[in-house]
């Protein structure tokens, strides 16, 4: 059973890049069809607030370790009735609160990608990475530098290829001649020299005003060389 179809990657595979806050895209490097590894530096990100946030965090770090030991020299004059139960606890409360603080800011800072435990007073940046989620490639890059962005703007999109796949269109005539498992061998219309082995995972449910649907394959390899939306060629063995 001869069909046509094309090259695809689904939803779940797609990866729209963010800032995770404001600021100036100081650099970036990154070209369409470039390589990426999880974890790899797409960008760097310059904002105030990025210093002011590592210099609360510090500030209140400081206070917790001081409150610590406040706290714990109450908790012996307390011992001995020196001290009241009512200093005790309010100390005690101000040490909470703080400690509630230090851990907001801390979620704060690896939002943004740095790590807090290894922030020290001369460690303190203006700048920040922008790091990759995962191994892939970029499919397209939506920012320039200099440009001041938004958590709200999408500055790259990126492409895991472990789940490329293929969609053929079938018609409705042809279904009953389809099932799971079914063996595909596919052809790239560009070079049909070259031929690509797959299995057919799903079955569209639903119709288009042409009486067609869309066939779900899964390349026994994944293929390197191919990219979403080229266009196939594909022979169905028979059922």
């Amino acid at each position: 059973l001869p069909v046509q179809g094309v090259v695809d990657v689904p939803p779940q595979n797609l990866l729209s890049v963010s800032a995770p806050s404001k600021g100036h895209l100081r650099s970036t490097d990154l070209l369409p069809g470039m390589e990426v590894q999880k974890g790899q530096s797409l960008a760097l990100l310059e904002d105030a607030r990025f210093i002011q946030l590592q210099q609360d965090y510090l500030v209140a770090k400081g206070r917790v370790e001081l409150l610590t030991k406040d706290h714990e020299r109450q908790l012996a004059l307390n011992a001995t009735k020196t001290a009241s139960d009512k200093v005790l606890q309010e100390v005690a409360t101000e040490l909470n609160t703080q400690r509630i603080t230090l851990r907001a800011m801390a979620e704060q800072l690896r939002l943004i990608g740095i790590d807090p435990e290894q922030l020290t007073a001369e460690t303190i940046s203006r700048s920040v990475a922008l790091r990759s989620p995962i191994h892939g490639w970029v499919s397209s890059v939506k920012v320039n530098i200099g440009r001041y962005v938004q958590p709200t703007d999408v500055l790259f999109e990126l492409v895991d290829p472990m789940d490329i796949h293929l969609a053929l269109t079938l018609f409705e005539k042809d279904l009953p001649k389809v099932r799971v498992g079914q063996e595909v061998h596919a052809r790239p219309t560009a070079h049909p020299e070259d031929e690509y082995e797959a299995e057919v995972i799903l079955l569209g449910r639903s119709l288009d005003s042409d009486r067609s649907t869309v066939v779900h394959c899964h390349f026994t390899k994944a293929p390197k060389d191919l990219v979403p939306g080229m266009a196939m060629s594909a022979t169905l063995e028979s059922c």
